[in-house]
């Protein structure tokens, strides 16, 4: 399917909570100019609004979360 001559990966992050993992990921994806799309909850937002930001400002796509209410 889609383009044989260009291969692409799409990276994905589910975030409900935060233990420490997040900056380290979004590092990374900084250095390795990549981006990726993070979703997450309400409470996320709420507690880690100041990595939320970062995600934003640096790109990356940030949608809610697909959980059960």
């Amino acid at each position: 399917m889609g383009n044989k001559e260009k291969k692409y990966v799409y990276l994905t992050f589910d975030e409900g909570f935060e233990a420490g993992y997040t900056e380290k990921i979004l590092d990374t994806l900084k250095q390795e100019n990549v981006k990726a799309t993070f979703f997450i909850t309400a409470h996320y937002i709420n507690t880690a609004g100041d990595i939320v930001k970062r995600m934003i400002e640096e790109g990356h796509i940030v949608r809610k979360s697909h959980s059960k209410p």
